[in-house]
């Protein structure tokens, strides 16, 4: 079995579209080759080998759900199955071979039930794009079949404006025998000559602009200046990768020459930016800061049809006995007490930054008779990714028949669970220089721990057994 990143991204190689989830309209719930965007919510996928070694499964990870093909004339690759199926003589099965392509990191999806390519729709305007595996093995569209495995083991989003900062030092323009160098020697995070805004590609690399410049970062030769006017994305020294190392900590790999910029010391520059080093040193770790002076946060949208829940167990919560002394049965009534505990979280699952602290109003989700209902709202300031806990004491009253001569043990268990609810949301921000920004974002998580259901447990013992 060849490697394959446990994350990744699948991109068209003939349209140069990435395959995403549709979470709204005609064709909602299905696969469709239409994303100019390599990195959202809807177009990450998760590798995972069979259990022999041999094959795949395919799980999106917007709705947490395997790849299989429909039972219909359509053939439609959706995330519809639950759980993993490796019997390949029944519907639906979950296992595709993904073959490696003629060219170094291409590959075929191949359905291995079916035994027929998976590839995009060119025969109905209905479905156009759609992921499907409708059409012969011997099928000569070539480039429609064949895709590129993005890697999304490390990829992340970066803010859009943010300020980075290795050493305890800003990055800050400077200039140095009138070039527009890049130097950590700055502490003021409203100084303008350390704040960058970012411009995300389409294939997961960045550009970044320096706000006093107004220039693009670019390497020349290694050194990194921000004075490029380049408009295309198409030079590839001012294309940075941004990798992953912590909640609030990045390093940026030059595509050029694949090499990570750090703070580097020579040629006369001291603590210079420069995309030199092969791997993630200490130099190459940069901290991000937002250079914003406050945050609102508002208009929550939540898809609630695209809810997970998860990690259910069931908890005692109280015991309480009713004891009956009489010859007669009696229906006796017993107060349980317990600790009611509900946690809640706003998060992106995407962009990565410190937590702000930003005004906030937003509905809160609940799960009321298996629904999931906005029942009230939470206004205030709020750390964003912060996880909210509130506890109260309850007291439940139960009424339960008791034989004569028996001491009734009744016990309160409670479903709880964990639950994941997608939502949009519109963010503004006051910039350090006075500029007021409003941005929507699709990439907000709401995590939650719920009670589900409760279920009372009688058993009745002799009066006086132990």
């Amino acid at each position: 079995m060849s490697f394959l990143p446990k994350f990744a991204g699948f991109q068209n190689h003939a349209e140069g579209k990435y395959l995403q989830f549709l979470p709204d309209g005609f064709l909602r719930g299905v696969l469709q080759y239409s994303s100019d965007q390599a990195l959202t919510p809807f177009t990450k996928f998760e590798i995972v080998p069979d259990k022999d070694g041999k094959y795949w499964h395919i799980k999106c990870c917007y709705n947490d759900k395997y790849l299989a093909s429909s039972d219909d004339h359509n053939r439609f690759v959706t995330p519809f199955v639950s759980k993993p199926s490796e019997n390949e003589s029944s519907r639906p099965c979950t296992m595709f071979n993904i073959m490696s392509g003629p060219t170094t990191g291409t590959y075929y999806l191949f359905d291995v039930s079916l035994q027929t390519y998976a590839r995009r729709c060119t025969s109905s305007r209905i479905h156009p794009n759609v992921l499907t595996t409708r059409y012969r093995r011997d099928e000569n569209r070539h480039d429609d079949k064949l895709v590129l495995l993005v890697d999304f083991e490390n990829i992340i989003r970066l803010p859009k404006y943010l300020s980075f900062k290795n050493n305890d030092k800003f990055l800050a323009a400077h200039t140095y025998y009138n070039s527009p160098y890049l130097q950590f020697n700055a502490t003021d995070i409203g100084n303008p000559l350390v704040s960058h805004e970012i411009f995300n590609v389409g294939d997961g690399t960045v550009r970044i602009k320096n706000e006093s410049t107004k220039k693009f970062w670019r390497r020349d030769p290694n050194w990194i200046l921000a004075d490029s006017n380049d408009q295309t994305a198409h030079d590839k020294n001012t294309l940075f990768w941004p990798v992953k190392i912590a909640k609030d900590k990045v390093a940026l790999r030059n595509v050029a020459n694949g090499r990570f910029v750090t703070r580097y010391t020579g040629d006369g520059k001291v603590d210079f930016l420069n995309a030199s080093s092969e791997t993630i040193t200490k130099q190459a770790e940069l901290e991000i800061c937002e250079p914003i002076v406050s945050r609102e946060l508002c208009d929550f949208k939540y898809r609630t049809m695209d809810a997970k829940i998860y990690d259910e167990q069931v908890l005692t919560m109280a015991t309480e006995e009713a004891v009956n002394t009489s010859s007669k049965e009696t229906v006796m009534t017993v107060s349980l007490k317990y600790m009611e505990e509900k946690t809640r979280a706003w998060e992106s699952s995407l962009t990565i930054g410190v937590g702000i602290e930003a005004s906030i109003k937003a509905g809160i989700p609940e799960i009321l008779e298996g629904e999931i209902k906005t029942t009230y709202s939470f206004e205030g300031n709020y750390t964003w990714g912060e996880t909210i806990q509130e506890t109260r004491e309850v007291t439940a009253t139960y009424s339960v028949p008791v034989p004569p001569n028996t001491r009734m043990k009744v016990t309160l268990l409670a479903t709880k669970a964990k639950c994941d609810i997608p939502f949009s949301y519109t963010q503004r921000d006051l910039l350090r220089n006075g500029r007021r920004v409003e941005t929507k974002y699709d990439d907000g998580i709401f995590k939650g721990v719920y009670t589900l259901k409760f279920d009372y447990q009688n058993k009745p013992y002799p009066l006086h057994s132990k």
